[in-house]
């Protein structure tokens, strides 16, 4: 036992300086103090709570009355049992003093009054003050705790004399997130697959270039008994990403979109929070082979077609990208 939160209720929640100073009172009277709570002005307004230990009735009270250093203690000791109140200067009347004037002290054991000077008790007057806020943050299974000191006069030292120290712990942050990962692989777009009408031949420049891209494309090209006669019409269009029907001949590609995404796939929050961009080209060619008709025989056939394949034209480089995404989060007090 001994250990209290000041400014806090049974309940958990945070109270007014006038509960508090109230709950104090009311202990105090059940341990048996014999004194009455009568009235406490000025101390509605929420107060931080202070966790205390060991402290007596007494002690719990200076404490929470330190927040109001204009207020003043009051016992009435014309009840009884004497009444405990508390009151602030800009709620206290004005007190007239009866001076008597000089040659009229009565039997002149007391003299009058000459003169009265008000002087203030400087000796008093706290240093300053340093409170330190404790949190504690959590963030999945990670927690750290956060400091922050608020001081004035701004670099006072928290041990001098007569510097109101207190440590005030408030609720951290909570944040609980997942992490999102898409792994990209993507290669640069070979310019010369647009070549006009051609013809593209083995061995001409750039021929290795068209018929490497189109092998990728169409596995079949890669047989043994496939003979790749030559390319033509070597075209490349940006598509529309509603239906991926051709665009206007002059709709220019981004120019950052230079490499193909050749596996994984371009997501909205990539976009979004990655700055990664992402377009729909379609490439098409012509193409002479000679192909098997006949695997026994080894007759091989003449075909003249068009290929085509719509590819995803980013600016993503070659890795894995991920982002946390947030399921809650509670913010610090």
């Amino acid at each position: 036992q001994g250990l209290v939160i000041l400014g806090q209720n049974n309940g958990g929640g945070k109270i007014s300086l006038h509960a508090a100073v109230s709950a104090v009172i009311g202990s105090a009277i059940e341990a048996g103090c014999p004194i009455a709570l009568g009235n406490l002005e000025g101390l509605d307004f929420m107060i931080p709570w202070d966790q205390v230990k060991d402290l007596s009735h007494a002690d719990a009270l200076a404490r929470l009355l330190q927040f109001v250093p204009d207020g003043v203690v009051k016992f009435d000791y014309t009840v009884n049992p004497p009444t405990f109140n508390f009151l602030r200067r800009h709620t206290m009347p004005a007190v007239a003093l009866n001076v008597p004037l000089p040659g009229t002290g009565g039997t002149g054991v007391y003299a009058p009054f000459e003169d009265v000077v008000m002087k203030p008790r400087y000796d008093l007057q706290a240093s300053g003050v340093y409170l330190i806020y404790l949190s504690v943050n959590r963030a999945n299974a990670a927690a750290w705790q956060v400091r922050t000191v608020d001081a004035w006069p701004a670099g006072i030292n928290p041990r001098q004399p007569r510097c109101i120290t207190r440590t005030i712990e408030l609720a951290g942050s909570v944040a609980n997130s997942t992490l999102i990962t898409q792994p990209v692989k993507a290669q640069t777009i070979n310019e010369n697959l647009a070549f006009g009408v051609g013809p593209l031949l083995p061995g001409a420049a750039h021929y290795d270039d068209v018929a490497r891209f189109w092998k990728r494309k169409l596995p079949f090209l890669k047989k043994a008994d496939v003979q790749i006669l030559g390319f033509s019409n070597g075209t490349r269009s940006l598509q529309d990403k509603s239906d991926a029907t051709s665009l206007a001949d002059d709709a220019a590609f981004d120019p950052a979109c230079e490499r193909e995404l050749v596996a994984g796939s371009i997501t909205d929050w990539m976009q979004i929070r990655k700055s990664i961009k992402a377009e729909y080209q379609k490439i098409s060619v012509r193409c002479r082979y000679m192909a098997s008709t006949d695997t026994a025989s080894g007759k091989k056939e003449l075909k003249d077609e068009i290929f085509t394949a719509i590819i995803t034209a980013t600016n993503a480089q070659e890795q894995t990208y991920s982002m946390e995404e947030l399921n809650y989060f509670t913010p610090a007090e």
